[in-house]
């Protein structure tokens, strides 16, 4: 299981809404599994960059059409 889901990360819209504590915790979690915390939170925010791509993909930016 990811660090993201494991901690519910994705149940934020975006990145800047969570909280320290998570992030915090993130790193953590990270180092205790040998992975690079900085590359972690760098995946997490293209996750969150990713799914709000998605919603306008197709439309125009402005008028949603």
């Amino acid at each position: 299981m990811s660090i993201a889901k494991e901690l519910g990360i994705y149940n934020y819209k975006s990145y800047d809404e969570i909280p320290a504590a998570k992030k915090a915790w993130i790193t953590i979690k990270a180092k205790k599994r040998g992975d690079n915390p900085v590359m972690v939170h760098a995946g997490i925010k293209a996750t969150f960059v990713k799914r709000q791509n998605k919603s306008f993909k197709g439309k125009c930016p402005t008028c949603g059409k």
